[in-house]
């Protein structure tokens, strides 16, 4: 006996990331630069990593930042990205992009690695 598909079921949700090790990043708060390494990142979307306690404290939950990935194969296309800081954990934080990322994630990763 064969299902119908029904189309209003809650369906799954995955998103690709890129992940990065050892890659410094920037952030940027009216001015303000703050180092963050990159932890992984998505066309979304990036978690990152303040270094510093005082850069902990100066970062909040709805706090619109821009964040240079300084990835130099990405021709520009991943750096002046607006977001908006989603939460926080610790040094941990999570920004969503207020546009995605005109790049794939195979691409950003490919380039993370070199």
């Amino acid at each position: 006996m064969s299902q119908a598909f029904d189309s209003t079921a809650p369906r799954a949700h995955f998103e690709l990331r890129a992940f990065a090790a050892n890659h410094r990043s920037e952030l940027v708060d009216r001015g303000r630069r703050f180092q963050a390494d990159l932890i992984s990142v998505s066309y979304r979307g990036a978690r990152l990593r303040v270094p510093e306690p005082e850069v902990e404290s100066a970062l909040r939950e709805g706090q619109d930042l821009v964040l240079n990935l300084r990835i130099a194969r990405a021709e520009g296309a991943t750096e002046n990205v607006a977001c908006l800081v989603r939460w926080m954990q610790g040094r941990d934080l999570g920004v969503d992009f207020s546009r995605p990322l005109p790049v794939g994630v195979a691409d950003l990763q490919h380039w993370l690695d070199k």
